[in-house]
């Protein structure tokens, strides 16, 4: 993003440099360190004590005053400078590099430029201001000008053109706004009777060789405290280097809201809205801020809290305070915007961590990582809804487990800072005084500024839900809109807010009944509609706007929706959502059945985005009493739901595969579906749970979720358990249950438990070898026995028992030759076959048998091709020919033809755009040439 320099606060890190009595003026210096000043040689020429004068009218912080403005001047001296012009020369020019470096007496708490020692960006419009001469025989004002950089000369001086070097500007410090900081000090106009242009000192001179001692010396020293101070500044310095617009690259839903009556009553509540003044968090919203201020580049903080606690008014709190400091705050997009591409010093916050695609998340973080420096810093604040019995921090647990994630992201996740405390719950004082602020703020932003609370006023706050700031709103909220007729404490308050809520409904849309009302609503918070398509498809599950002959009501419901609540979507939710959570309980209440009906049908709305927002939905509401209700809702749409989670996460041609459905699907398994509940379903029902689940945790095991993969995996080997002990004569459940097994010890070999992984392993390889001994006709138990000797000859390769590893291969090689002579027209089974006599190649070329590994790679290969040519247009089966081409290769003097029949192999599918990242780089290394 473009960045431009504002004057007024660049103008506080320059000073005006006078003789030592003030009765000269001599040019311009810049602050670099406490206590330090840059300015050019020839500026201070002959001279050992000199006055600055720093520029009092000059923009300050958010600490300034009186008391903090800097003093009317200050005495320097000059400690080290370049080498003395030679009078009798006819250059302009002054030994390079023309510096000087000043240490003022007295004041060391001013601001500090950062210094850059590359050169500047040649796109850019390095800038500079300082106390140029503007008309003979007046005060100098001090001025700006502006340059293109050209290069460097052979001297080492910066060419500069198209700018206008006044006498005395020429020792100004001169910004890149690209580098974001002081890369130069301009020298010398560029001709004695024209100004335009000039010559730069470059500030990395100081870093350079052939200095004069004492300008070596202390010039190195100026330049390392710079780097170690000044990003303490770095908020006034970002100050001074606006970047226009940077606002766009977050939400900051808090800007430019004012409610004004008829609004709809629960925007009162509303977090962004800050009716009421934020109370009781200051010592926990002072260290935050300091957190923000330290100076790590990149840091995480995260807070847990349940719903109602404070959590997004604590985000929004802390944007503003941070945003007041000239900092890009705001609340993180879900996807693109830019945020790491400002150079600002940022704070972005990820309302609902939980319910973010980590994939998409993970790239977000690794971005803005990447793009944080000590003058940028990036600072980002998760905030989560932790379900019951989550551990503190569990949000971050996904973002551990993502591949991509960076080594610093991941550093910055293990010393998250947790900031829960800051939505504790409110002792007994201060929910009386947040129940009194709040009720004044709601009845005069509702009913005018006039009103005042009457004085018998007052609520019994003492019970445990009122420890949440919310749960105060929410009885103050009805207060003062309830008026004479409130009725504290007969009903929880967020019943009693839906109430108020209602006959704002009403008072809109006269022609519905009340009980539509609610369900169209509670619809659009529910599953949300983003087009005309979406919202189709919710008045379709009403049944009163869903026929023919209510074609006015459907349409008027229609607009009526899509005007109701403020948001992205064409139906927004009710909010906050506490509320929008209540109203879906109640609805789900009145309907028959409890709502199972109605909420099977929204888990079947053909858009993934409706089925994703409504499993976030339903997660939040594992704690109410619809919870079982909603369970088996769940359960039986489970299998269909997992179908969409395989389709969504596989893609198709033009649209990448994501992993929204997982995510909302594996939190709902897990919040909704635990075993305690799974267990109390029909033992029929409970089977139909069980395969499906096994794919929904291979799925997340493939997309690095392996803490909710393995919790799913356990849930389905429950219920294969079960089903063995309830009949255990029923061999399909004994398979169930060896597949149970062998899952879980998938995931703990890739975990590197390979104790673990072998005994689980060995429990599904005993149960196989029963089967296989019940019914020895049976194939696929046969095969699932090769499987298990060859999982676990894999675990004793890796441990490097290799004459386990062999005896292994071996019984699973006689398994794989049987099945093959059994169907040997089964391409499955040949190639578990060679894939047989590969690893047995493999093994044998790892113990120096140099001929059997040679003779098993060739029946391997042989094999391999004759697979590729019967099925030529699978890139599987290409892919694994090329592997083996690869390790045959090792065997062989010559690979000319091996590398030659790979590319012919693999590059039809590298033009068809279907190759893998393996096919990719089986290529690279074929089309390498040959080094001897």
């Amino acid at each position: 993003m473009d960045t431009e320099i504002d004057d007024t606060q660049l103008r506080r890190f320059v000073v005006r440099v006078q003789t030592a009595d003030g009765g000269i003026p001599l040019g311009t210096g810049v602050l670099v360190a406490p206590g330090w000043a840059l300015t050019c040689a020839h500026v201070v020429e002959g001279l050992e004590e000199v006055r600055l004068v720093p520029d009092r009218d000059a923009g300050i912080d958010d600490a300034g005053g009186a008391e903090n403005a800097p003093p009317a001047h200050v005495p320097a001296v000059v400690r080290a400078r370049s080498a003395p012009r030679d009078p009798a020369g006819r250059t302009a020019f002054w030994p390079f590099p023309d510096l000087a470096v000043l240490e003022l007496s007295g004041w060391a708490g001013h601001v500090c430029a950062p210094l850059v020692t590359a050169e500047p960006v040649r796109t850019s419009q390095p800038h500079a201001w300082g106390f140029g001469r503007r008309e003979d025989g007046v005060a100098w004002p001090g001025g700006a000008a502006s340059f293109t950089y050209v290069g460097s000369d052979g001297d080492g001086y910066l060419a500069l053109m198209a700018g206008d070097a006044a006498p005395g500007l020429s020792d100004a410090p001169l910004v890149c706004p690209q580098r974001r900081g002081v890369v130069a000090l301009a020298s010398v106009s560029r001709d004695p009777g024209d100004a335009r242009g000039g010559w730069a000192s470059p500030v990395s001179a100081l870093a350079g060789a052939g200095l004069p001692g004492d300008l070596a010396l202390i010039g190195g020293q100026v330049l390392a405290l710079n780097r170690e101070r000044a990003w303490r500044y770095r908020d006034d310095w970002n100050r001074a280097l606006p970047v226009p617009d940077a606002g766009l690259a977050v939400d900051r839903p808090w800007e430019g809201l004012e409610f004004e009556r008829p609004a709809a009553p629960s925007l009162l509540l509303r977090a962004e809205f800050g009716i009421v003044s934020y109370s009781f968090r200051g010592s926990g919203l002072a260290a935050a801020r300091d957190w923000c201020r330290a100076r790590p580049r990149f840091a995480i903080g995260y807070l847990d809290a349940q719903g109602g606690a404070g959590k997004t008014r604590f985000g929004i709190e802390l944007c503003k305070a941070m945003s007041a400091r000239g900092w890009l705050a705001g609340f993180l997009p879900k996807t693109g915007r830019g945020a790491d591409a400002v150079p600002l010093a940022r704070l972005v916050v990820v309302d609902y961590v939980e319910e973010r695609e980590a994939t998409i998340l993970a790239d977000q973080l690794c971005a803005l990582e990447r793009s944080a420096s000590a003058l940028a810093p990036v600072r980002v604040l998760l905030l989560s809804r932790p379900s019951a019995g989550s551990l503190a921090g569990q949000a971050l647990e996904p973002l551990r487990e993502q591949p991509a994630v960076s080594g610093p992201v991941l550093q910055a996740v293990d010393t998250a800072e947790d900031w829960s405390a800051a939505a504790s719950g409110l002792p007994p004082g201060d929910r009386d005084a947040l129940f009194g602020a709040a009720l004044t703020a709601f009845g005069r932003a509702w009913h005018g500024d006039s009103w005042t609370p009457p004085a018998t006023a007052g609520a019994d706050l003492s019970a445990p839900r009122y420890a949440w700031p919310l749960d105060v709103l929410l009885e103050a909220f009805d207060a003062a809109l309830s008026g004479p007729d409130w009725r504290p404490g007969a009903r929880p308050p967020v019943d009693r807010a839906l109430d108020h809520e209602s006959r704002h409904w009403a008072a809109r849309m006269p022609g519905l009944s009340s009980r539509v009302r609610r369900e169209c609503v509670a619809l659009a918070t529910l599953a949300g509609a983003r087009d005309d398509a979406e919202a189709a498809a919710l008045l379709d599950l009403v049944p009163d706007l869903a026929a023919g002959p209510a074609a006015a009501a459907r349409h008027q419901a229609g607009q009526w929706l899509r005007g109701l609540y403020a948001g992205p979507d064409q139906w927004n939710p009710l909010r906050p959502d506490r509320l929008g959570e209540a109203l879906i309980a109640r609805v789900l209440r009145e309907r028959e059945n409890g709502g199972s009906d109605l909420l099977a049908a929204v888990l079947d709305l053909p858009s993934d985005a409706q089925a994703e927002r409504a499993l976030e939905v339903l997660v939040r509401l594992a704690a109410d009493p619809a919870a079982d209700v909603i369970a088996g809702a769940l359960a039986g749409r489970y299998p269909e739901l997992v179908q969409r989670c395989v389709r969504q996460a596989r893609g198709s041609p033009g649209r990448p595969g994501r992993a929204g459905l997982l995510d909302g699907l594996t939190r709902a398994h897990l919040a909704l579906l635990p075993d305690t509940r799974i267990s109390a379903l029909p033992l029929p029902v409970q089977a139909q749970l069980s395969a499906p689940a096994d794919v929904l945790a291979d799925l997340a095991r493939d997309y690095g979720r392996a803490r909710e993969a393995l919790a799913i995996y356990e849930g389905a080997m429950a219920i294969n358990q079960r089903k063995h002990e309830l009949e255990p004569g029923n061999t399909t459940y004994r398979r169930d249950l060896s597949v149970s097994y062998e899952r879980l010890a998938d995931l703990a070999a890739a975990a590197g438990r390979s104790g673990d992984a072998e005994d689980l392993y060995r429990q599904s390889l005993a149960v196989r070898q029963e089967l296989t001994e019940l019914e020895p006709g049976n194939t696929t138990y046969r095969r699932d026995l090769s499987v298990s000797y060859d999982r676990l000859a894999d675990l004793a390769r890796a441990a490097g028992r290799s004459g386990d590893a062999e005896d292994l291969y071996r019984q699973s090689l006689a398994v794989a030759q049987e099945l093959t002579e059994l169907e040997p027209g089964n391409t499955t089974y040949r190639r578990d076959l060679s894939v047989s006599y590969e690893r047995l190649g493999k093994i044998a070329a790892e113990a120096g048998q140099a001929e059997e590994s040679r003779r098993c790679l060739t029946i391997a290969l042989d094999m391999r091709r004759e697979l590729r040519r019967q099925e030529s247009q699978r890139v599987d089966l290409a892919e694994e020919l090329g592997v083996t081409l690869y390790l045959f290769s090792g065997a062989v003097d010559d690979q000319a033809n091996v590398r030659q029949e790979i590319i012919d192999v693999l590059v039809p599918f590298e033009r068809a755009g279907t190759i893998t990242r393996k096919g990719i780089s089986l290529l690279g290394w074929a089309r390498q040439p040959r080094t001897e």
